[in-house]
């Protein structure tokens, strides 16, 4: 009987673990699968080589040789694969914290022990170290200190890839891993972040990352600090050294307004908007030349009693908030230009009085309101009206006191009825509204009311 090779029998082997692998995996692993099956290709063609040795005794050497080689080279393969950090936690861990890499002066990570690293956290939960991030293998695993493992349904992780901390005034960035173990959470984490870069900027500390984007953007005539979806919930404190005019802080993780932007007396434009703030401070007052605040989508309820110290703010967005009514103190603005307050829950426009008499634009889409008061004659200076997405079936007749309005946007409203005196709106340019519930005759007769307005039925 004929003897079958050991190369032969090693690659009938991987071809069969080549296919179970991508079909049991539903093709996840298909590549792993045809890596496999051309390695047994391979050693087909070094079987056929190893037949063209001249003895018997030669043959066999060089089959043992090859098969041991392919053996160990797949195990070394799979172990290198397999290469991963443990990160233990004191046991009964529980609240935030973090790994941050690559500041100069701290200790190092442990080295690898054949293919583990152990991480062990502190018990603050903070580790700092100068091991730079892509250091460590790219797989984790998670345990406490006496062995149990994690229950990752009360945690939340950021180990798939490590997030960068600006420190703003310099272009230095803090690589960091972060994690929140239960459904205790608090931000000593990034209170330790914000002070890391507090010691950067003084030069106490250095950390081996640089930005390559700096968050302040010069290349404009006004420089501005963009610092959108970072992760933040504290600003350094010596930003009040950058002679900027706007800084942009959507959508990070401020709990609280940004005192340090209290000491910013040129600020003109601060946008704070998706940010879990809770209440704006009492002392506005050193904002004297802020003209845009935008608070779209915050948590915040409470406002200052007497908004008139901000003399010089134009716009004002309040979007997403929930509120059911406009806050009183907002009528105290003295020169509001632009006031948006879509996506909320108003239900009339019973807040409008003489007070608003300068508003230019007013954007009031997507509320629950159901009728145009007629308070809205006190709106003597409106040029923009964005008020579709409501429950609207009639635009009366004091819509003709808009004597300056220009846009009006009134679609998604179930309008029935509209007033002969919109005809007084000789300066509106454009109108949007729907047809559902016109007839045609109406239609044209709101086209001969408005000449030379561009009305767009839909």
């Amino acid at each position: 009987m004929k003897r079958i090779s050991p190369l032969i029998i090693l690659g009938l082997l991987s071809v069969v673990l080549g296919l179970t692998v991508a079909i049991l995996t539903g093709g996840y692993l298909i590549i792993l699968g045809a890596y496999l099956i051309g390695f047994a290709l391979f050693l087909f063609l070094l079987n056929w080589l190893t037949k063209k040795t001249k003895t018997r005794k030669a043959y066999w050497i060089l089959q043992v040789v090859l098969s041991v080689t392919y053996i160990a080279f797949l195990t070394f393969s799979y172990l290198d694969w397999n290469k991963h950090n443990l990160i233990v936690f004191p046991t009964g861990f529980q609240g935030d914290g973090g790994i941050v890499f690559g500041i100069e002066g701290y200790p190092e990570l442990p080295e690898m022990s054949y293919w583990k690293r152990t991480i062990e956290v502190p018990s603050n939960g903070v580790l700092i170290t100068s091991t730079k991030e892509e250091d460590l293998p790219n797989k984790f695993q998670f345990q406490y200190k006496d062995g149990s493992y994690l229950d990752f349904r009360d945690s939340t992780w950021d180990f798939s890839y490590s997030s960068e901390f600006p420190c703003i005034l310099t272009n230095s960035v803090i690589k960091h891993y972060s994690f929140t173990i239960g459904k205790s959470s608090n931000t000593n984490f990034q209170e330790l972040l914000s002070k890391l870069c507090d010691s950067i900027n003084q030069g106490k500390l250095v950390s081996a990352y640089d930005s390559e984007y700096s968050p302040i953007v010069n290349e404009v005539e006004t420089p501005y600090l963009h610092l959108q979806n970072r992760g933040l919930s504290k600003l350094p404190k010596d930003i009040n050294t950058l002679q900027i005019k706007e800084i942009i802080l959507t959508g990070n993780n401020f709990t609280e307004f940004p005192n340090e932007v209290l000491d910013m007396p040129q600020l003109e434009e601060l946008l704070i908007g998706h940010n879990p703030v809770s209440k704006l401070p009492d002392n506005l007052e050193s904002l004297k030349n802020l003209k845009r605040l935008s608070i779209n989508a915050t948590l915040i309820k409470r406002f200052p009693s007497d908004l008139s110290v901000l003399e010089n703010l134009e716009t004002i967005g309040l979007d997403h908030n929930e509120f059911k009514e406009l806050p009183e103190s907002i009528l105290t603005i003295l020169n509001l230009k632009r006031l948006g307050v879509n996506n909320n829950k108003l239900t009339n426009l019973k807040f409008i009085d003489e007070r608003l008499e300068g508003l230019e634009s007013i954007y009031l889409y997507s509320n629950e309101i159901k009728q145009i008061d007629c308070h809205i004659e006190n709106l003597k200076s409106l040029k923009e009206l964005l008020i579709f997405d409501n429950q609207i079936d009639s635009i009366p007749d004091c819509i003709g006191s808009l004597t300056n309005l220009e846009k009006l946007e009134i679609w998604s409203n179930p309008i029935k009825y509209v007033s002969p005196e919109i005809q007084k709106l000789t300066n509106l340019k454009s109108m949007r509204i729907d047809k559902d519930n016109l007839t045609e005759e109406q239609m044209e007769a709101i086209r001969n009311w408005l000449p030379n307005c561009e009305i767009n039925f839909q």
